[in-house]
């Protein structure tokens, strides 16, 4: 039997590599001397070569460390480092088939790839195993079917729960019996399909990989690229550290684009939540030039980067005569691209990716040619590799032409925005926009979705609701929604929500002029760096990022009212004056009600806040 062991940098980490005497390849994943993965196996079904899985022979063995600093353009830092120790084995088995696996062990998880055969047509399955030690918590998305916008409940469940045959989406985030976090998801998903998870039958610990067959129910075929994503296993010290990691952003290429100056985050208000509410002024609110004027003021007002035209501009999409080219009678396009441009604001606009599939280069050079920065792109609603590849070629088309992407109705993020950074968000997450029609989010999953969802990546949650009401006064409505939580709740998403383009998704007039609104003019939608100082799963989250030499810091909590002692020793040296965004006294009847106070800060000091049911706090930290 051979064996290899793969140690990440600061030896934490260890994955145990076999190869038995069946030829079956097998690893072990360490934390210290805590197992966490044990005899995970790999089997790859192809055609022509059949599958592969055991009476492998080792043909060659190899290993590196790959040590390179880089620049993220729009994430939760502006450097990481790709720092981990790497072994590739080629393997053939009896019908001279050979198949390539690459580990890696980092200091903050591992990931596995492989490469398929030679000659490999179609890959028909993939059953890569994560055969855990013993039976955890994990908090798992499933969905009924491959047809999905990924927007659902993260559940809290026993591994032993999961039935073989139910489609849980990546990522899923494990509790360990330890305190220690570990999550599973993939990296560098661009011209493949997408990877699920399911129970293997038999074993209630281990879970199975499974890719996302073509719409038409046929195999994933390989086509141009025989080399998979990563598979990624992260780690943590908790759930919430894994927040931190950059292990995705690593495992991606460097970034294809030679110049980047015209990639800007910000935050971008938008007519669609709302339901085209603007302010008193409008005489007949829609989709219009006289409503999208008002939003437009309302950002150069507030000092918003950009303003979204949401759908209908271009009429009714996936209609026969659909052209996202030509805009509805009630919109000027050129005009209102002017306008906010002479306001010192840039327009984006929203378009249906089926109605790109015929004119993608002509709709893009077009808004080129306007001037408009980018494009909110939906409904792709499936992870198959033709939708996956798609989706790529959308994002690769848009930075030739200098476009800014939101991908909605959409899979999760993969690390893709190393490689192409003008993608700046994705949706894949149930969001605000729930609010509109239904109860489903609850100050449960907001505070759930950063140590689930946000694993894999940006989310284009659409915070920003200033209607804030108590869950018994909570009611669904299309326009001017409520959202259940306080108004420092909402505050302070714009901090723990990790956004490259950061809704500012209320209508001009529910925030004009109220308490908490100067908060929006000052909080960034990118980041030098991330702290997580403290949170547990569907209970609490405290982050705090740092932009230049300021920090922000943002706390949610959940139904249950909450005090937090929070250390400031994230803050540089010297002295801070600090600006904080409380839940008021009454909070926990009028959710509205805030208290905005200046206190001075240091680093030896701590911050003490009183959250109400559904609180936050949001605070400002400026270098003196």
């Amino acid at each position: 039997m051979n064996c290899w062991n793969v140690v990440s940098p600061n030896q934490d980490l260890r994955i145990e590599v076999k190869l038995t005497d069946a030829g079956q390849v097998a690893y072990s994943l360490f934390r210290g001397e805590l197992p966490v993965i044990v005899n995970a196996t790999f089997g790859l079904d192809v055609r022509p070569a059949g599958y592969i899985h055991r009476d492998l022979k080792l043909i060659e063995q190899s290993s590196r460390q790959v040590n390179e600093r880089y620049r993220i353009i729009a994430g939760k830092a502006t450097e990481a480092v790709d720092h981990c120790h790497e072994q590739t084995l080629i393997l053939e088995s009896p019908g001279g088939a050979r198949l390539t696996l690459i580990f890696r062990a980092y200091d903050d998880g591992m990931a596995i790839r492989y490469i398929a055969p030679e000659g490999t047509t179609e890959i028909v399955a993939e059953r890569t195993e994560f055969a855990f030690a013993a039976d955890q918590i994990c908090w798992a998305m499933d969905l009924p079917h491959f047809q999905s916008s990924f927007e659902s409940d993260f559940k809290r469940r026993k591994l032993s729960d999961l039935r073989p045959g139910e489609l849980i989406s990546c990522p899923i985030t494990l509790e360990m019996a330890d305190g220690s976090g570990v999550a599973i998801t993939e990296a560098g998903l661009s011209d493949f399909a997408g990877m699920y998870l399911e129970a293997r039958p038999g074993s209630p610990t281990t879970l199975l990989s499974r890719l996302a067959p073509h719409h038409d129910g046929s195999y994933c075929c390989v086509k141009q690229t025989r080399v998979s994503p990563w598979r990624v296993i992260q780690v943590a010290a908790s759930p919430a550290k894994l927040i931190e990691s950059n292990i995705l952003y690593s495992l991606n290429d460097p970034c294809a684009i030679e110049d980047v100056s015209w990639i800007r985050p910000g935050k971008v208000t938008w007519d669609w939540w709302a339901g085209h509410a603007p302010s008193g002024k409008v005489q007949r609110p829609g989709m219009n030039n006289e409503t999208m004027k008002d939003y437009i003021d309302f950002a150069a007002e507030m000092g918003l980067e950009y303003m979204l035209i949401d759908g209908g501009w271009y009429g009714q999409s996936q209609s026969p005569d659909a052209d996202p080219t030509r805009s509805c009678p009630g919109i000027d396009l050129p005009m209102l691209v002017k306008y906010a441009n002479d306001k010192g604001v840039d327009i984006m606009v929203w378009v249906h990716q089926a109605d790109l599939a015929s004119c993608l280069e002509k709709a893009f050079a077009y808004y080129a040619s306007l001037n408009i920065k980018g494009v909110k792109v939906d409904f792709f609603d499936r992870d198959d590799q033709d939708m996956v590849r798609w989706a790529q070629k959308v994002v690769t088309t848009a930075a030739r032409y200098k476009l800014l992407v939101d991908l909605h109705g959409i899979f999760k993020p993969t690390g893709v925005e190393r490689t192409w950074p003008n993608l700046m968000t994705h949706e894949g997450i149930m969001g605000a926009e729930y609010n509109k029609w239904s109860r489903r989010i609850t100050p449960e999953h907001n505070v759930t979705i950063p140590f689930t969802r946000m694993l894999a990546g940006p989310m284009d949650y659409t915070p920003g609701a200033f209607g804030n009401v108590t869950a018994d006064r909570f009611v669904p409505r299309h326009t001017a929604p409520m959202a259940i939580g306080t108004r420092a709740n909402n505050l302070a998403m714009y901090v723990v929500y990790q956004s490259g383009l950061q809704m500012v998704s209320d209508y001009p007039d529910a925030i004009r002029n109220q308490r908490g609104s100067d908060w929006l003019k000052v909080v960034p939608s990118a980041w030098d760096e991330t702290r997580v100082i403290a949170g547990e799963i569907g209970q609490f989250i405290v982050i705090a990022r740092r932009k230049g030499r300021d920090w922000f810091l943002g706390a949610m909590t959940n139904s249950q009212e909450r005090q937090l002692t929070i250390p400031l020793s994230f803050l540089g040296d010297g002295s801070y004056q600090c600006t904080m965004y409380c839940d008021g006294y009454n909070a926990a009847q009028d959710p509205t009600s805030i208290m905005i106070r200046e206190i001075g800060a240091s680093a030896d000091g701590v911050l003490l806040a009183d959250l109400a049911p559904a609180g936050g706090l949001a605070a400002h930290f400026r270098a003196s």
